[in-house]
Order: structure tokens, then sequence, then C-alpha cells
């Protein structure tokens, strides 16, 4: 009896150990780097010269987003991103 409860504590150890070191030598998810939507579906990229220098963005609205030459988003053309992160509704006001 002792010697099987032994046998089990040890499996438990060894996996647990396991576990660990799996865990400290993969990467981390958390640390991966997240990227925006990218041009792949033949779109143009944008006329920087109509962006701010500094990447921030003044719009205001949708229309305003577009104007800048940000583009609708690919899964929702309703949405623009601008280039400092912010996101406009088509027909929202904020």
């Amino acid at each position: 009896m002792r010697l099987n409860l032994l046998a089990v504590v040890l499996a438990v150890i060894l996996f647990g150990g396991a576990f660990y070191l799996y865990r400290s030598v993969s990467p981390n998810e958390e640390q991966l780097p997240i990227s925006l939507p990218s041009n792949d579906a033949g779109q143009t990229p944008p006329d920087s010269s109509a962006q701010n220098q500094d990447n921030t963005s003044t719009a205001t609205s949708y229309e305003e987003c577009i104007a800048e030459g940000n583009e609708p988003l690919p899964d929702d053309p309703d949405k623009c991103l601008t280039t400092s992160g912010h996101i406009f509704i088509k027909g929202v006001v904020e």
C-alpha cells in the first residue's frame, strides 16, 4: 500500500516538474507581437502625404478618417482604423 502511494506521489512530482520546465522554456503567448491586418487583399497603401508626419491622426469622424488616407477595414467596410489606433464607424457620431 505504501509503495503504491509513493509511486503516485513520485509520478505527480515528475509530471509537475516536467510541466514547469516546459512552460519556462516555451515562448509566452503574451509576449508575441500583435500586428494590424495587412494590405494583402490587393488594396493600395494609404497615401502618406495625406497623413500627418508624426503618424498621429486628427480625424474625428469616419469621413475624416477616410480623407486622411486610411482605408476601410477589409472585413468591415463601415469601419475605418486611424494610424493612432482609433476606429470610426460610418454614420456614428461620438
